[in-house]
């Protein structure tokens, strides 16, 4: 009797202590941390998703957590996934500027999220494909050629890799050249990700370290952008590690840059054609 008396006892106080550290951790209520959980659960099987095909269980489970958390974490999240999916090559209703406008929506509800910074790129880059396309578009109604270099580019564009959703929280040294990158300051962002590689080579977070290289790398405001070692660096991070959650981000960026590396030709072509008709 004595020993169940206290087995009851300890789980009295296991309780008390869960109720005590979510009152301390802010949560108002029980539910609201299940609810939580809940959320961070279904955001762990996003990527199984993805690697399926099957976009639409991921699309509504992430509209989902956005309208339960529209102004919080995990909403950020959710928002990020989704703008990742309407840019993937394989969902059948990618849509570029629906994406770029979840990545917009990351940076005015949550400015100060990890991923605010990602999201800026990401919404810049497609900046570019999108007014890319657009010249193309234009073309397409004044010559027969125009219309040829349209179907080219389009095909181009679906050679993008797949997209993964999760990112992990990153660590100080990771956050601190965030800090650079966000500022403009490039070349301090670069070299605390040079050093953060040096130390752990092909270890994490080694991995995260190649992916904010190639991040960097690939920033339309980098005055020192360079496509290539952007290119060098993300198939480093692929083929090091295959199983990071950043590796299957690294492949649709070198299907963005693939594109847009293999449209400057015909973006040199179409202002050539442009001088040619104004005559």
């Amino acid at each position: 009797m004595g020993r169940k008396r206290i087995g009851k006892r300890k789980h009295l106080y296991l309780f008390l202590a869960l109720l005590i550290v979510l009152t301390v951790s802010g949560c108002a209520t029980i539910e609201e941390w299940i609810r939580l959980q809940e959320a961070r659960e279904q955001l762990a099987e996003g990527p199984d998703l993805v690697s399926r095909g099957e976009f639409g269980p991921f699309l509504t489970i992430n509209e989902k957590i956005l309208a339960e958390f529209p102004k919080d974490p995990p909403g950020d999240e959710a928002l990020f996934n989704l703008g990742l999916l309407f840019a993937h090559p394989d969902n059948p209703k990618r849509d570029y500027k629906v994406s770029r406008d979840f990545f917009k929506w990351i940076r005015r509800d949550f400015p100060k999220s990890p991923l605010s910074g990602k999201a800026k790129i990401w919404e810049e880059t497609l900046g570019v494909i999108l007014e890319l396309e657009k010249q193309l578009g234009e073309l397409k109604v004044q010559t027969e050629p125009g219309r040829k270099k349209l179907a080219r580019l389009e095909e181009l564009l679906l050679k993008q890799e797949e997209a993964k959703a999760e990112v992990r929280a990153l660590r100080e040294p990771l956050q601190q050249g965030l800090a650079h990158l966000a500022n403009g300051d490039y070349e301090g962002a670069i070299e605390i990700n040079q050093k953060i590689l040096a130390r752990y080579g092909q270890k994490p977070p080694g991995d995260e370290a190649l992916h904010y290289l190639g991040l960097i790398y690939s920033h339309p405001g980098n005055p020192r952008k360079d496509y290539k070692k952007s290119v060098t660096f993300f198939k480093r991070l692929i083929k090091e590690f295959p199983q990071s959650p950043f590796s299957e981000e690294a492949k649709i960026w070198l299907g963005i840059l693939d594109v847009i590396e293999k449209t400057k030709e015909i973006d040199i072509e179409i202002q050539q054609k442009k001088k040619q008709l104004k005559r």
